[in-house]
């Protein structure tokens, strides 16, 4: 679909809407562009059905405040027909990158396990104390934070270390 939704689809869809009634789409809901998921007049559909694959436009936004649930049916297509429709995009998923994701090692250290910079400010520190636990706690090595005010409320858990920043490029040393 590349063009807005319109004429008697429109209606009955925005009359289904407005009742409340329970719409389930198949392949992409009308309405919503299947490259981009840009929504083209679509409204909001309790299920969608696809037949083969999910399309991009079932996995971007705006897509996903129209969708509330997506469910691939198997209807015979052979899977070598992948290899010739050559995909480029793919649903972020742990089985794409799960394989390639380091593992830890008996003999890594904090020099080994890399480094995850955190720039924070005052006085709202929430967000940042809250990515350098984060980054702790998936295992980065070291978790150098700074911030325009050095306090010890940044570094409770270990591996953070604080250090006051004075303007851009200044956290060598960390």
């Amino acid at each position: 679909m590349s063009r807005p939704l319109a004429g008697a689809a429109k209606e009955t869809l925005a009359a289904a809407s407005r009742k409340s009634i329970p719409i389930v789409a198949v392949d992409i809901p009308s309405g919503v562009q299947g490259d981009t998921g840009e929504n083209l007049g679509a409204v909001e559909s309790v299920l969608t059905v696809t037949c083969f694959r999910k399309k991009p436009g079932h996995l971007f936004i705006p897509r996903s405040q129209i969708v509330r649930r997506t469910r691939d049916h198997d209807i015979g297509t052979p899977e070598d027909v992948l290899d010739e429709i050559a995909p480029k995009t793919f649903e972020n998923d742990p089985g794409l990158w799960l394989a390639a994701l380091p593992r830890p090692h008996r003999a890594d250290n904090k020099y080994t396990r890399g480094h995850a910079l955190i720039s924070g400010g005052y006085p709202m520190t929430g967000a940042a104390r809250m990515g350098a636990r984060a980054a702790a706690r998936v295992g980065a090595g070291l978790t150098p934070f700074g911030a325009q005010i050095a306090l010890p409320i940044y570094a409770p858990p270990h591996r953070i270390m604080v250090k006051t920043a004075v303007g851009a490029g200044r956290f060598d040393g960390c």
